[in-house]
């Protein structure tokens, strides 16, 4: 009559034990009890005569049936699948105190487990909180996070220990003054935060021989200057104090009387100027200083004895010394010189037709003006059709697909040459799909409601073609379009992405369902508030509203204020905003029933919190040319600051921009963001470097060298072997060099030097790869040669066979020869014309003739004639002369042989000019000189000074090529034992012991260091160490500029230590500044504007600037130089600078409307300044004020200035 089962729920696992059902058939006396057993779903549980066994994760029901009548009975059973552990994925964390939350990632297994829930907890929330995994540091110490399952109760545990970071240190005392043999003082360091768990510092002295330090003591020990460091172990950093030692007081000596080296001059109106020595008696007076005069500064000037021609005539010159007025006098006698200029007879390019592609290199075209020896050799290059091509100084540049004529015509007399240049387009190859997916396989929709939209992603992302098709199987169901699913009817449709390149194809299940519900209609609305009272600045208040009836259909609402001005609302939430009475609307959508509330907003004053600090999230980043921008987080310090606006900057946007924090990789190189409060002018910083992708290797094969046999004389002159690495483009072409016997030869980067008789194995190896090539190098003892007349003496036979380089091939075409005079050696290395002649022929234009003098002695001339260098002139040639101590690299150009030739004579042969190009150490009175200036600009000569000079010689006549017009390069070696930190600048050092700072930056090349000088002019030069740091720019933006600038002699402070970087600067100090920046020497005699007197101290900084095409001055033939200088004054003086520079020349054409686009106030720029602005804009010298704006009517500031005047120099790569 029936049947019935023991459980009517069943709950197993899988995996697990089975269960058995107990069926009961009634009666029980029933003649036929069999039954059947049955289940729902077998991948869930299967049954056997009532054996459950579970299967898999689900619901099942199990059915028994009887023979007899077919009576049921069921049993539900479910299956689940238990969790068996948890684990973490770290076990340790170290967070920092107010710094970012990490995210433990937990691991419940088995992954399908049917429960995964977990519940997180801290043993110390004072340490530590956690909420779904995020661990928020909250204060020092350490405590345990720990996991638990909810299914199980299983645990996993993590330690986080929080610390307080260091974030700076500070010192009582930046200066110290200090005597010899005096007591000691003590610096107290602070360190921030002072809650750091780790306040451990160290202390070192820069100058031992001045100062030691030991726990913050400072003992003085000998005069002179030492600057002493405090460092955080926790993060470096560092606070300096610098230490000034004294010796005690020595009583002054008086002057007795002064003296002249030349009682009377004769000088040429323009030409060189002459050096008056002043000897003032007795030698160790205290006070030797003098002043100079000229009674008639129209004939001549004077500025520390150095004399300079202005007009004809007669002038007394003066020396007076300051201690006692005792005079002595000199007449100067100036006449007037006549050199008769050399017009330009035509103009020829190097290559009448060019093939480019659109995107691809640019080609230079060079022009050679005819004769070479014209006087005005200036050219200017135009294109007939922009839109195919530009041209920049010969540079030309592919645009769009077509033809262009390039044209170059002379300033002197207008010829012209053409060059007719073909653009055209590249073919890019297609890359194929390989793939497509949808972000959903699954949607769930209702008929008649929202559609939803499926995204396709085609693989690769780069991929050439990326177009897709969609379709639905079942349009009835569901539509698509674009994406856009759009639900139809109830039912299921597959919806299909499919790629017209590949048809690869991807799925998406819709399933669409009804749902009907009557509408119930909105009869009205309410406000919990019908008047607010509000502050401004203080809280928000928020207003609720009640739609009636409460079962509403539609019960969205919106809200609004008739004055925003006074209060604003969102969502009901009223914030506000100014002093007033404001009406607060809600309104429903459904019948637009409204309400009000009155608000009344007040003032209150409430007190400012200052800023005391911020902090960026991230000290350093690396990103990658062309790569995904990085965001920088700013905090700003206390938290509860009235002002918490910051701005952004970075020191080179050809690395990397900021906006509002957001970085982006611009080129490869390293650049500074600092982010600075308005409130404080607090800064922080992150050093950013980018780095260009990846570019896969090219091994090396082998290596070979020009010569497997060499032949040299003990003493002689070195010889150079030439390695070539293959294949040519591989990546790694780096060698090393090696002697089987350093007592026979020596070899430095191919350089073979004899050292005595024998012989050596010369061996070159690869870095990638250890592949070797050998020479083997035989040394003779010299001949000995007798001179006639002298008794016994013995010189070294002269070498005939010197080794000039030419591109780097050897040529034998040098003649040494050495001489001993007055205690000093002087080597003379002649180039042979024929030999190099026929070298220079094969190599065509733009050769560089390098002469590798390895040890240089006293004094080294290499000399040509004048031939020679006219060639070396027609053919754009480079001289380089090479020894170890310095490298001097003069473009063929710069050394006017006409000119030469026409103040020697006109009618002499350009072969018998001597042309000599010298390196040498200076003479003892000028080492004096040097390290008189030393003294008087407080700066310290770190490596010994050299004398750089070339002069044309006939007879007994000698030209001094003093000059340039463009910047020459002298590489002078850092000596073995000097910190190439300790070069700050190079210095040119006057025979009047006037200095000058001239562009240097250092440079590591193969592990030696060395000073990289560009000069306009030829003197004498030294490397000094000049540290400069202004205390009241610790904290300012521009510290690292100012300080730079400062310490390279370019800007002056204003006394006491300070250089007031906020304060506006006038045209004349601008003035100053840039003519110091350039390295420029001071022009004589009067600036050509009514309003600079000759007496005033910018007079010859201004006529400077002015002679250099710096400056212009107004059209009333005023300059005012007191007046404050604008920003775009500044930047149009820049841009002249630029081209001294050769920036202007890297430049890419672009219109001053492109590149001032960015900016929302280019149109106040003056309309004759915004070629300049582009300019210095386009070369990353003026990034704007707060990024967006140009400020071109502002006065600039001499922080601004500072960073300004740094950038340029940078950019051309001269520091």
């Amino acid at each position: 009559t029936g049947v019935t089962v023991d459980k009517s729920t069943l709950d197993l696992f899988v995996g697990g034990a089975d269960e058995t059902l107990v069926a009961t058939v009634n009666p029980l006396d029933a003649t036929d009890s069999s039954v059947t057993w049955s289940s729902d779903d077998t991948n869930v549980a299967t049954v056997v005569n009532g054996v459950v066994t579970p299967v898999g994760v689900g619901t099942a029901t199990i059915t028994v049936t009887t023979a007899d009548g077919g009576y049921t009975a069921t049993s539900i059973v479910t299956v689940t699948k238990p969790v068996t552990g948890v684990t973490l994925d770290k076990s340790i964390l170290n967070l920092i105190k107010g710094g970012a939350s990490e995210t433990l990632v937990v691991t419940v297994d088995p992954s399908d487990a049917t429960d995964p829930s977990v519940t997180w907890s801290s043993d110390d929330t004072s340490v530590a909180t956690v909420a779904n995994g995020v661990v928020t540091p909250v204060g020092n110490g350490t405590a345990t996070i720990t996991v638990s399952t909810v299914d199980g109760s299983y645990s996993a545990t993590s330690t986080v220990t929080v610390t307080t970071p260091v974030l700076g240190v500070t010192l009582d005392q930046t200066t110290l003054s200090l005597t010899t043999g005096g007591t000691a003082a003590t610096l107290t360091a602070t360190v921030a935060p002072t809650d750091a768990t780790n306040t451990t510092v160290t202390w070192s002295s820069d100058d031992t021989s001045v100062a030691t330090v030991v726990n913050g003591v400072v003992t003085p020990v000998g005069a002179g200057t030492a600057t002493i460091t405090v460092t955080t172990v926790d993060g470096s950093f560092t606070a300096t104090s610098t230490v000034t030692v004294t010796d005690p007081v020595v009583p002054p000596t008086s002057v007795t009387g002064v003296t002249l080296d030349q009682a009377t001059l004769s000088l040429t109106t323009g030409g060189t100027a002459a050096t008056l020595t002043a000897t003032v008696n007795p030698s160790n007076a205290t006070n030797k200083t003098v002043t100079w005069s000229s009674d008639d500064t129209n004939v001549a000037t004077v500025v520390n004895g150095v004399v300079t021609p202005v007009g004809a005539g007669t002038a007394t010159i003066t020396v007076t010394t300051v201690d006692g007025s005792f005079t002595a006098t000199s007449t100067v006698t100036v006449t007037d010189p006549v050199v008769p200029p050399t017009s330009v007879t035509g103009v020829t390019l190097d290559q009448t037709t060019l093939s480019l592609t659109t995107g691809g290199t640019a080609a230079t075209l060079t022009a050679t003006v005819n004769p070479s020896n014209a006087t005005n050799k200036t050219v200017t290059w135009s294109s007939d059709d922009t839109n195919v091509a530009t041209v920049v100084n010969g540079v030309v540049t592919p645009v769009g697909e077509g033809t262009a004529t390039i044209t170059v015509t002379t300033v002197d007399g207008s010829f012209t040459a053409t060059s007719t240049v073909t653009v055209t387009d590249s073919v890019v190859p297609p890359t194929s799909v390989t793939g497509v997916t949808l972000d959903q396989t699954t949607l769930s929709l209702t008929t008649g409601g929202t559609a939803a939209t499926l995204i396709a992603t085609v693989n690769p992302s780069n991929a050439t073609n990326k177009t897709v098709t969609w379709s639905s199987d079942d349009t009835n169901v569901a539509t698509v379009v674009n994406g856009v699913v759009t639900p139809v009817g109830e039912g299921t449709a597959t919806i299909t992405v499919t790629t017209v390149d590949g048809s690869f194809t991807a799925t998406s299940t819709v399933t669409v369902t009804d749902s009907v519900v009557p509408p119930t209609s909105v009869t009205g609305v309410t406000l919990d508030q019908t008047t607010l009272s509000l502050t401004t600045g203080g809280t928000s208040a928020t207003l609720t509203a009640t739609v009636n009836p409460s079962n509403a259909t539609n019960k969205t609402v919106t809200w609004s204020s008739d004055d925003t001005s006074v209060a604003t609302v969102v969502n009901g939430v009223v914030t506000p905003v100014g002093e007033g009475t404001a009406t607060i609307t809600v309104t429903t959508v459904d019948g637009s029933f409204t309400a009000t509330s009155t608000v009344t907003v007040t003032d209150s004053v409430v007190p400012p919190t200052s800023v005391t600090g911020v902090t960026l999230d991230q000290t350093t980043l690396s990103l990658t040319t062309g790569g995904t921008s990085a965001t920088l987080t700013a905090t700003v310090n206390p938290s509860n600051a009235t002002n918490k606006t910051v701005t952004w900057s970075s020191d080179d946007t050809s690395v990397a921009t900021v906006v509002n924090g957001v970085v982006t990789p611009v080129g490869e190189g390293t650049a500074t963001i600092t982010v600075t409060t308005v409130d404080g002018s607090f800064t922080a910083t992150s050093t950013v470097t980018v780095t260009d992708p990846v570019v896969p290797l090219t091994s090396v094969t082998g290596v070979t060298l020009d010569r497997a046999t060499l032949s040299l004389i003990k003493g002689g002159t070195s010889a150079t072997l030439t390695a070539t690495v293959n294949p040519s483009n591989a990546t790694n072409k780096t060698v090393t060099w090696s002697s089987s016997n350093t007592s026979v030869a020596t070899v430095m980067n191919g350089v073979v030097t004899p050292v005595s008789a024998g012989k050596a194995t010369i061996t070159v190896t690869t870095v990638d790869g250890g592949y070797t090539a050998v020479s083997t190098v035989t040394v003779s003892n010299p001949r000995p040669v007798s001179t006639p007349g002298t008794g016994t003496s013995a010189t070294t036979q002269p070498d005939s066979d010197f080794e000039v380089l030419v591109n780097g091939k050897p040529e034998s075409a040098g003649n040494v020869s050495t001489k001993e005079e007055n205690g000093r050696t002087e080597t003379t290395v002649a180039v042979d014309p024929d030999k190099l002649e026929d070298r220079l022929a094969s190599e065509g234009q733009g050769a560089v003739v390098t002469v590798p003098v390895p040890n240089m002695t006293d004094s080294l001339v290499v000399e040509f004639d004048g031939q020679m260098f006219s060639s070396l002139n027609d053919k754009d040639a480079t001289v380089v002369i090479q020894t170890d101590r310095a490298t001097y690299t003069i473009p063929a150009d710069q050394i006017n042989i006409g000119a030469i030739s026409d103040q020697l004579g006109n009618a002499i042969d350009l072969k018998d000019i001597k042309i000599q190009i010298k390196i040498s150490e200076p003479s003892d009175t000028m080492k004096n000189i040097v390290d008189n200036a030393a003294d008087k600009g407080k700066f310290t000569v770190v490596a010994p000074p050299l004398d750089f000079s070339i002069q044309g010689t006939y007879g007994g006549s000698t030209i001094e090529i003093s000059k340039f017009n463009v910047y020459v390069e002298r590489l002078i070696t850092i000596p073995d034992g000097v910190d190439s930190s300790r070069v700050t600048t190079g210095v040119v050092v006057e025979p009047d012991g006037t200095f000058r700072h001239v562009p240097t930056q250092v440079l590591d090349i193969n592990g030696q260091h060395y000073a990289a000088i560009n000069s306009l002019t030829n003197s004498t030069y030294a490397l000094v160490w000049h540290p400069v740091e202004f205390s009241d720019v610790e904290n300012h933006w521009s510290k690292n500029a100012v300080n730079d600038m400062g310490s390279r002699l370019i800007i002056e402070g204003v006394g006491n230590g300070l250089f007031q970087p906020n304060r506006d600067i006038t045209r004349a100090e601008f003035a100053a500044i840039i003519v110091r920046a350039l390295g420029l020497e001071l022009e004589s005699g009067s600036a050509p504007f009514s309003d600079v007197s000759s007496t005033a101290w910018y007079n010859q900084v201004i006529n400077t600037a002015y002679k250099y095409q710096l400056i212009n001055g107004f059209e009333d033939g005023t300059f005012r130089p007191s007046d404050l200088i604008t920003r775009e004054q500044v930047m149009v003086m820049i841009s002249k600078a630029m081209k001294w520079t050769e920036l202007n020349a890297k430049l890419t054409a672009q219109s001053v409307n492109v590149t001032l686009a960015p900016f929302e106030d280019a149109a106040n720029a003056s309309a004759w300044a915004q070629e300049g602005i582009a300019d210095s804009v386009q070369a990353g010298i003026v990034t704007g004020r707060n990024g967006s704006e140009l400020a071109p009517k502002d006065n600039i500031t001499r922080a601004e200035v500072a960073a300004i005047i740094q950038r340029l120099l940078q950019k051309s790569g001269l520091i």
